[in-house]
């Protein structure tokens, strides 16, 4: 599997949760797939309850239920979790949680969940100049590379603790082979 750490975390954390309930050989039944589609749909209540929350202290409630209500409607957001199972909910919920903390004047959580995000699913690097200029903007301007330098901080400390329980069991090698092929997909 080609996905970076944290997202077999999560599916590792799905997995141990079905096979309690089922039996300890893992038998794969028709419960497995939507096992793994409550972890989607419960990243996409996530987001939209972030979301809700980030629009209300911007906008007002009416306009955080038009928000909400908007992306709980949009036909991508509905076929791409719950009827084909793609992983993006479990990369976008900390992705847009990045955006909100570092406009939020919370640097140290922006790194902390952009790093998440990007050990998701690697696509979650696109938004890291987005989040860094936001967290540049959010402030008094003279302290906005200390803000900066938090923000990196955390993201790597984060990755660290990520990354550390993989080399620790010798599979650090794996692990980077299946990245770089990343690199080798046609997208």
């Amino acid at each position: 599997m080609d996905y970076p750490p944290f997202a077999l975390y999560e599916l590792a954390v799905v997995g141990h949760v079905y096979q309690m309930a089922m039996h300890r050989h893992f038998p794969d039944t028709a419960l497995l797939t939507p096992a793994i589609k409550a972890a989607l749909i419960g990243s996409e209540a996530g987001l939209m309850w972030l979301m809700f929350v980030a629009v209300r202290r911007a906008g007002g409630a009416d306009a955080a239920r038009w928000a909400v209500a908007a992306y709980w409607l949009n036909p991508a957001s509905i076929v791409d979790a719950s009827v084909f199972v793609y992983l993006d909910p479990l990369f976008v919920l900390p992705a847009a949680g990045a955006l909100v903390a570092a406009a939020w004047s919370a640097p140290v959580l922006a790194g902390a969940l952009l790093a998440v995000a990007v050990l998701t699913k690697a696509q979650a690097v696109i938004i890291a100049p987005a989040v860094a200029l936001i967290i540049w903007n959010a402030g008094e301007g003279s302290r906005a590379p200390a803000r900066l330098a938090r923000a990196v901080a955390a993201g790597l400390a984060t990755t660290g603790v990520i990354v550390a329980p993989i080399v620790a069991a010798g599979a650090g090698p794996n692990m980077i082979a299946a990245l770089q092929s990343l690199a080798r997909h046609d997208m």
